[in-house]
């Protein structure tokens, strides 16, 4: 973990953002950038009591966005990675395949469970460092 520290205008945004930069350029990397956290905790995205999990809420159009802005940094490297062995969605070949499920209005309600799968999927990869 990197903490940056320091007064206003140093330079820590800067600094981050030319961090996020060099390693999306980097081939074995995964970036998943979340410009401002206040989106996940304001209120901004609708959330609803969980289906699937007691005591808990679900931010759906909040997975999608997440999703989406991974691919977004790393549509090429998704496209390569290797071959899934089993998913949570048997339909789901490829990463790539996952993230277009995600996508889709009518899987809204399966975006969280998207979400878990692919950091799952990541997690296990021995080809790729996430940066988030």
């Amino acid at each position: 973990m990197i903490l940056l520290d320091g007064i206003d205008g140093i330079g820590k945004s800067v600094t981050l953002m030319h961090t996020v930069s060099l390693v999306c350029q980097m081939p074995n990397w995964i970036v998943m950038y979340i410009p401002n956290a206040f989106y996940w905790v304001g209120g901004y995205f609708h959330y609803q009591v969980s289906s699937k999990e007691n005591g808990l809420f679900d931010q759906c159009e909040l997975a999608v966005h997440f999703l989406n802005s991974i691919l977004a940094l790393n549509r090429e490297k998704i496209a390569n990675f290797p071959p899934l062995e089993k998913t949570a969605f048997d339909d789901c070949k490829t990463l790539s395949e996952l993230f277009e499920f995600a996508m889709k209005p009518e899987n809204l309600n399966h975006s969280i469970e998207v979400v878990k799968e692919v950091f799952n999927i990541l997690g296990q990869s021995q080809d790729y460092s996430i940066l988030l």
